[in-house]
């Protein structure tokens, strides 16, 4: 009685490390494989062959037509449909051209939502943005203090993190956000989502090479006398140096 066109194009944007394709990864666990997920990077598409560029793009739509419903996710997708004009080639503008073709063409092919992610969209070709394509922006900036606390936390949790030397599980949990909101305070407030976990990394890597000094302390053989656990100095540490 009211026939209403349903979006079912999404471009994310932000700077690199804000989890815009974590993010999509993310959503698509949580739909439990109720929706197929096609993810393509933006440069294994092309092709120095003439055609095969375009030809790359037509697989992948028909690949997630066939899958429907489905989510097709474009990573990176300023280096597959650049601005048209800018290459010498050609190849980009054929490339743009059949996006476009196939992103008018989705109501036609089920029920396939298409998802992109780009970090420069001033360099994707603006014909992909008006309605009916990628009519839906969302950004994905950089976290809030409030944000890095809840990802450290999250992180704490995996890492077995010890405050003092006592395990998480021994730590009350007010002691320990206390400790992480402190380590929080010292990041630089451009602090990606990407940056906090090179920090978590880092200071894992510590804590292995301390549990191997302390089994060699021990004895060859005798094995890591515990599982290796991250400390909040190690963190302190790990952010310093990052």
């Amino acid at each position: 009685r009211a026939p209403v066109r349903i979006k079912k194009g999404l471009m994310l944007v932000g700077p690199p490390g804000c989890g815009k394709t974590f993010l999509v990864h993310a959503a698509a666990s949580e739909t439990k494989g109720l929706l197929r997920f096609l993810t393509v990077k933006g440069p294994e598409l092309l092709s120095k062959y003439i055609g095969a560029s375009e030809a790359g793009v037509r697989q992948v739509f028909e690949r997630a037509a066939a899958a429907a419903p489905s989510v097709l996710f474009f990573d990176e997708i300023e280096a597959l449909a650049p601005k048209r004009g800018a290459d010498s080639t050609g190849v980009t503008d054929r490339v743009v051209n059949q996006m476009l073709t196939y992103l008018d063409g989705v109501e036609d092919r089920g029920r396939v939502f298409v998802v992109a992610a780009s970090g420069r969209p001033d360099l994707v070709d603006a014909a992909l943005m008006r309605p009916g394509r990628f009519d839906r922006i969302c950004y994905c900036g950089f976290p809030s203090a409030e944000d890095k606390l809840q990802i450290c936390e999250i992180l704490a949790a995996k890492s077995g993190l010890t405050t003092e030397g006592v395990s998480s599980r021994g730590v009350s949990p007010s002691d320990l956000r206390t400790q992480l909101r402190r380590l929080v305070d010292q990041m630089p407030r451009l602090f990606t989502c990407a940056d906090i976990g090179a920090v978590f990394s880092s200071a894992k890597i510590e804590a292995v090479n301390e549990a191997l000094k302390c089994r060699d302390v021990a004895g060859a053989g005798t094995g890591l006398q515990k599982a290796p656990v991250v400390t909040i100095p190690q963190l302190q540490a790990a952010l310093k140096a990052t």
